[in-house]
């Protein structure tokens, strides 16, 4: 991701947005996001690491592949917060870590105790 061209200045946008409102329009608006800290208890999302203090977002999505038929797959992948709302999903800003095929999507349970 890093080697790409423009990946790090993507990832600092952020750090120079001004939301002089109240109203929450992206993540970096929250307060966790503002005042989330280190290990050493300085806030992890400033201007100066913007580039490099990277805040993950995990899914899981589960699909039908095939039309007329309930056969289920899963896909766990992760987006990366500190990209520009409109970078976010695009596929090559995304982060596969998982598939999982059916071919039915597992009960809760089971999804907790063999995945997680």
């Amino acid at each position: 991701f890093f080697c790409r061209k423009d990946f790090e200045m993507s990832c600092q946008k952020w750090a120079e947005k001004k939301n002089e409102t109240e109203a929450l329009f992206n993540i970096y608006d929250g307060r966790i996001w503002k005042e989330f800290k280190d290990d050493n208890t300085e806030p992890l999302f400033t201007k100066k690491y913007a580039d490099t203090h990277i805040g993950l977002m995990l899914n899981m999505d589960w699909f039908q592949p095939f039309i007329n038929s309930q056969y289920s797959v899963s896909v766990i992948y992760a987006i990366i917060y500190n990209l520009p709302y409109a970078e976010r999903f695009k596929p090559e800003n995304i982060f596969t870590l998982a598939v999982i095929s059916g071919p039915n999507e597992p009960k809760l349970h089971e999804l907790t105790i063999t995945y997680f």
